[in-house]
């Protein structure tokens, strides 16, 4: 078990001493055991694991400080046991990366505007050219989402492909996206735009809902749990109509507002826990930090987890089974030239339930992981020093 002294948690069943209590462990805290490790001749850029294989897919670029260093980008794919499986040479970095739950399939999105879709074996497809989008897979469609954010200039919301690359469907709409989000059981997408607009789909992609924020969009979440919940985090404009800041909105897959709230830290991430409540990812200068907050129409604070210090990096922020899964860094923990970082996972009550400790020489990291098929939780970590690490957390 790792050491995480310096992180105090807030949470609702404990008074809190001045300065903040000690870090508050799970009643069953899960076994963490390094599985494998690799040390590779290129820089991570890109990272995923397979939902039902443990696979871990890296996208690595040269690490011009390594005499060994591969000299163009190159995808990886290993297995759970840490076997290089194959590699593929690209001629332009990876912009974004995706795979199905079971790794039958590779999807590559580059900055030369192509598409890949490549096999299980690492065999290309179906290239695509002039695309410059966000790959969404569709597991139980067999479908892939090719999603034009804001930053690919795109009149498309996104195109929809058969995993043998040809174009089924195109959706548009009359201002372009900024964000789509996917509810795990690939039944319901949201679509964010400028100003505040979303769009609640099915999987027909059909609209069942359309909403009109008083502000812009910073991040959302779906969720299946309760029937249905759709969270959305907004920073409201301040008018002579609204005051400034950032609030929370939870609605139903009904439409039916269930709460709302003003944040008190600043946040970019927004998840719905396993027990259909919220829960917030921050960084900023007064430090970082994940808070709960209960489903009641206030949308009250239910516990919290902080340290004053403002990471370099933004961490991923998931939902996975039972728990969040959040990296938090402790900056001032740096000895030998390494920086200390904690992946861990909480319960839906902001308790930890496991955590892994994180060596770092600027604080940059990936992570990703998931329950597999064999029903084992697998964790990926890949390092700024060219460092990938694979655990399986037990319980």
């Amino acid at each position: 078990m790792v050491s995480l002294a310096g992180f105090w948690c807030a949470c609702s069943s404990t008074p809190l001493a001045p300065g903040g209590s000690t870090l508050h462990w799970s009643e069953h805290p899960r076994t963490v055991k390094r599985v494998w490790s690799r040390d590779l001749n290129g820089n991570v850029t890109d990272l995923d694991v397979a939902a039902e294989t443990s696979t871990s897919l890296m996208t690595l670029i040269p690490d011009y400080d390594r005499s060994d260093s591969i000299r163009k980008p190159v995808l990886q794919l290993y297995d759970r046991s840490g076997d290089l499986l194959w590699e593929y040479p690209l001629e332009s970095r990876v912009r974004f990366q995706a795979m199905s739950s079971k790794n039958e399939r590779i999807f590559v999105s580059t900055y030369d505007e192509k598409l890949l879709f490549l096999s299980a074996e690492g065999k290309v497809i179906q290239e695509v050219p002039h695309v410059f989008c966000r790959p969404k897979v569709l597991n139980r469609a067999q479908k892939l989402l090719c999603f034009y954010d804001d930053e690919a200039n795109h009149r498309a919301a996104f195109d929809v492909f058969d995993w043998e690359g040809k174009k089924l469907k195109r959706l548009t709409y009359r201002l372009e996206p900024s964000m789509l989000k996917v509810s795990e059981d690939e039944r319901h997408l949201f679509l964010g735009f400028p100003g505040g607009v979303f769009l609640l789909l099915d999987d027909q992609f059909k609209v069942l809902k359309r909403g009109n924020l008083p502000g812009e969009i910073i991040d959302a979440a779906l969720s299946e749990q309760e029937g249905g919940r759709v969270a959305v985090l907004y920073q409201v404009i301040r008018s002579s109509a609204h005051e400034g800041g950032q609030k929370v909105a939870l609605y139903n897959f009904d439409r039916k507002l269930l709460g709302v709230t003003f944040t008190d830290l600043h946040s970019e991430r927004i998840l719905i826990t396993s027990k259909g409540e919220v829960a917030l990812y921050g960084n900023s200068p007064r430090g970082q930090h994940v808070t709960g907050y209960h489903a009641d129409d206030k949308l009250s604070q239910a516990w919290r987890l902080s340290d004053e210090h403002h990471a370099d990096f933004l961490t991923r922020f998931l939902a996975r089974a039972n728990e969040i899964w959040v990296g938090l860094e402790k900056v001032q923990s740096i000895r030998n030239g390494l920086r200390k970082s904690y992946v861990m996972g909480l319960n839906a009550d902001g308790q930890v339930d496991w955590g892994v400790d994180i060596n770092t020489e600027y604080g940059a990291y990936l992570y990703d992981g998931a329950v597999d098929l064999q029903g084992e939780t697998r964790l990926t970590v890949a390092t700024d020093g060219s460092k990938v690490y694979h655990y399986r957390i037990g319980e």
